[in-house]
């Protein structure tokens, strides 16, 4: 099963995660693409170094430019 994988999207439709990525490095943006490509073939199975839990039901993909969290 694949996960969906969602990016937030504020009243104004704006989508800062998205904004942030687009203003990387191309280097870091395929760094981005690829472990979200890995978040979206294992969900929850992905771990260290790429996932891990940080509290409850919240977690972070941990990729060298940042942590974004889901």
């Amino acid at each position: 099963m694949t996960w969906e994988i969602v990016a937030y999207q504020d009243e104004q439709a704006r989508q800062p995660v998205n904004d942030f990525i687009a203003s990387l490095p191309h280097k870091d943006q395929a760094r981005i693409y690829w472990t979200l490509d890995l978040l979206r073939e294992f969900g929850l199975d992905l771990r260290m170094p790429y996932a891990r839990p940080v509290h409850g039901k919240l977690w972070e993909l941990r990729v060298q430019s940042g942590r974004n969290i889901y």
